[in-house]
């Protein structure tokens, strides 16, 4: 069983919309992994039809990835450009 509980916020300001969420995910069983996760996005109407989003992930993790790691934490930033028709 996993236990997932989230939150976030967005704020919306004309062409610019900031958004932050963070959460944990509780894995119930015997291995009792604990993930603490945060986003944080801005995003950019640069024209009618066309955004451009950049994304900051990262996630804290106290399950033990290879033999000698701490922990099996990961960090990851995405660029996205939107295209609508």
């Amino acid at each position: 069983d996993r236990k997932t509980e989230a939150m976030g916020v967005s704020y919306a300001m004309g062409d610019i919309t900031l958004a932050y969420e963070m959460g944990s995910t509780d894995d119930e069983d015997a291995s009792e992994e604990v993930e603490n996760h945060k986003q944080m996005a801005v995003s950019y109407a640069v024209a009618s039809g066309i955004k451009l989003t950049l994304t900051n992930s990262e996630v804290d993790s106290n399950d033990s990835g290879e033999v000698g790691d701490d922990k099996n934490d990961k960090e990851m930033t995405e660029v996205q450009l939107t295209l609508s028709f």
